[in-house]
């Protein structure tokens, strides 16, 4: 909010920021930097009553720092590779751009370490991987890899595990073409004969993360065998796929799983050729 274009939807705003009721809170969150122009932001500045605070978003050392401090509470102990394990499992939030590391949610993590210190005195690695579930991007990502290594039956598998858990099959096909999608850009870039440093840069801007150039190696390695092309072509098929759940009311999971039967058949026996 609060663009040049949007300066007229807060019309009404602005008048009662003139006139404000004295037994009245009102906070207004904004998601980034508020733009310094337009009468919006000169009609804040001028109130005598109000406060622009800019709040940031804790680091992951803040976290782990509260994670311990809970445990300490508790008179509960955490190790330190489990407490990171917590926090992985609880990034259920996107980031702006769809890409790269997703957000902590402090309500996930705060819950589950709860679960865990009412569970067990001392947090081990084992007790998160029993008690918190794996974020989906990761079960997606574990799929996904079955499927590029040809392990048809632990795709499978994985994919039952995974609706077992209680997700739905429309809630697991945005997460899937988002993967696919990574993989053809990845590709892209492969084929484009650029070095791994440069892969790796472009790859780290785009994800908004830092992405090692060594990484890349494995990355080839693991996409070798199947091209671009047949990657955009897993991307409409999966659109055609949601669309035929959403509108002509398609069995998701017998589709889902055909899907992941003839995978290899479909698209790695044919890039092959």
């Amino acid at each position: 909010p609060f663009t040049d274009s949007q300066q007229g939807d807060y019309k009404a705003l602005k008048e009662y920021l003139s006139f404000p009721n004295s037994e009245t809170d009102l906070y207004l969150l904004v998601d980034g930097n508020l733009k310094k122009s337009g009468d919006l932001y000169s009609a804040l500045q001028e109130g005598s009553e109000v406060y622009l605070e800019e709040c940031k978003l804790p680091t992951d050392e803040e976290y782990l720092l509260f994670i311990n401090k809970m445990a300490l509470d508790e008179k509960k102990s955490i190790d330190s590779d489990a407490a990171k394990m917590l926090l992985e499992r609880s990034r259920t939030i996107s980031s702006p751009n769809g890409f790269g590391l997703k957000q902590v949610d402090y309500l996930t993590l705060l819950n589950s370490a709860r679960k865990l210190f009412t569970y067990t005195s001392h947090v081990t690695c084992q007790d998160v991987r029993d008690l918190v579930y794996r974020p989906l991007d990761d079960n997606v990502f574990e799929i996904v890899k079955k499927l590029l290594d040809r392990d048809t039956e632990g795709a499978l598998y994985a994919y039952s595990d995974l609706r077992k858990s209680g997700v739905e099959v429309l809630g697991i096909l945005p997460a899937f073409a988002s993967k696919f999608k990574d993989c053809a850009l990845t590709k892209y870039l492969i084929e484009m004969s650029y070095d791994n440093n440069t892969i790796a840069d472009i790859l780290g801007k785009i994800q908004g993360r830092a992405i090692k150039p060594g990484s890349i190696f494995y990355r080839k390695k693991e996409l070798q065998g199947i091209s671009f092309s047949t990657f955009l072509t897993i991307l409409s098929d999966l659109s055609e796929l949601e669309k035929d759940i959403k509108f002509y009311l398609d069995d998701g999971d017998t589709r889902m799983e055909l899907f992941l039967s003839l995978f290899y058949e479909k698209y790695l026996k044919r890039s092959y050729r």
